[in-house]
């Protein structure tokens, strides 16, 4: 898996978690990103709290609550 440019996209545990999806780097470092800024946490420092809290806000944004029905 291809690896480059990397250097810019958040620290540690974001390329980890990119990384771990198999998916291409850049597409989902992209996507990762603007849901942790979306969140209003930023790339460089995420802490796996963080992570959690953006994800629960991502599911949140994009799949309908039941009382939407």
């Amino acid at each position: 898996m291809g690896t480059e440019g990397q250097s810019f996209w958040g620290n540690a545990l974001f390329q980890q978690v990119v990384e771990l999806t198999g998916l291409p780097f850049e597409c989902v470092a992209q996507e990762l990103h603007g849901i942790l800024v979306r969140s209003g946490t930023h790339p460089d420092h995420v802490t796996e709290e963080e992570l959690r809290a953006a994800l629960l806000f991502y599911l949140r944004e994009t799949i309908p609550s039941e009382s939407a029905h």
